[in-house]
């Protein structure tokens, strides 16, 4: 059986296979969404930005503790309460109340301030809360 060849000279079954391409994505990265609660935010996270060791411990009394360590020895720790929130969008956020980042530019204050993080799923599902989405830094739940 020979296939009808249309005026643009293809069959249309590769429009069929963008289609079912298309819908493949598209389902796969609604589960990326809003899905995330306050569940998804308690644990330990880690930094990737490569500059020592900045791990972030989130309790679910709220309470969080920090430690940044450097060369094999602690720089500095902290500790002080977090909340986690959804905007009308739904995107996730959480505060950090007296937050110090471990590594920073230096032309940034190292002061403890008031911090909001927005807080999604990687690709791979993993809760991640962003710093940096030009260079990819983030705490990447462990």
């Amino acid at each position: 059986m020979q296939a009808i060849i249309h005026k643009t000279g293809y069959d249309g079954f590769g429009n069929r296979c963008v289609r079912i391409l298309l819908l493949l994505v598209v389902s796969l990265l609604s589960g990326c969404g809003d899905d995330l609660n306050v569940g998804d935010a308690v644990g330990i996270f880690q930094s990737n930005h490569g500059h020592g060791l900045e791990v972030l411990d989130l309790n679910p009394d709220g309470t969080y503790v920090q430690t940044y360590r450097k060369d094999g020895s602690t720089v500095f720790t902290n500790s002080n309460r977090w909340t986690f929130e959804k905007d009308r969008d739904g995107i996730a956020l959480i505060t950090f109340y007296q937050f110090r980042f471990g590594y920073r530019d230096g032309s940034f204050s190292n002061s403890p301030a008031l911090v909001g993080l927005q807080i999604e799923r990687s690709f791979w599902g993993t809760p991640e809360m962003i710093v940096d989405p030009d260079l990819g830094y983030a705490y990447v739940k462990q």
